[in-house]
């Protein structure tokens, strides 16, 4: 059974605190996205076209070839967006705090999960430990009293009462040893 639990408590993720993690990278990223979009840009466009222009269908004809190509150069300054940038950015501020407040919320919220979790696993362990001490301490008897049966000296129903007494006692160990692997589950 250590063996299991062993393996069960090597394991330690939290998926809430990665997608926190996550959102907060993603709001990051927004801001330095929002931060790009103010800078003027350059464009450039071309185009490179011809029509042929004749009621015969003479292809090889060269002054029936219309050229129609251009080229374009802009500048993009992006000075009327600022308003609607400055409220972007107000709110990816907003969100970030949000977000991280949420973080520390979840790291709280978890700290004090794996607090409970840690006191139920040692609550569960003291009762194994004890319920074993009991079955332990049940053996005895159970050997006591067959030595007594076998010399005479207690009828067949009191061994048979220790023997039951020590089949219960078997079962609570079961239950604890089962409540104990339940206690470390949870903590998954």
């Amino acid at each position: 059974m250590e063996k299991i639990v062993k393996k069960l408590r090597k394991t330690d993720e939290n998926i809430a605190l990665e997608r926190l993690a996550i959102d907060r990278d993603k709001v990051e990223l927004q801001q330095k996205n929002l931060k790009l979009q103010a800078l003027p840009s350059f464009t450039l466009n071309a185009f490179y076209g011809s029509q042929y222009f004749n009621n015969d269908f003479s292809l090889l004809n060269r002054e029936r070839w219309y050229g129609n190509s251009y080229v374009n150069i802009g500048f993009r300054l992006p000075i009327s967006e600022a308003a609607d940038r400055a409220l972007k950015r107000k709110q990816l501020i907003l969100e970030k705090q949000l977000v991280g407040s949420r973080y520390k919320e979840q790291l709280e919220l978890d700290a004090s999960s794996r607090k409970t979790q840690e006191a139920n696993i040692s609550y569960a362990s003291k009762v194994l430990e004890n319920a074993r001490t009991i079955e332990a301490v049940s053996a005895q008897n159970v050997d006591l009293v067959e030595s007594r049966y076998k010399a005479g000296k207690i009828l067949l129903t009191e061994l048979n009462e220790e023997l039951s007494a020590r089949f219960k006692n078997r079962q609570d160990v079961w239950k604890a040893e089962y409540d104990y692997l339940l206690a470390v589950l949870e903590t998954l």
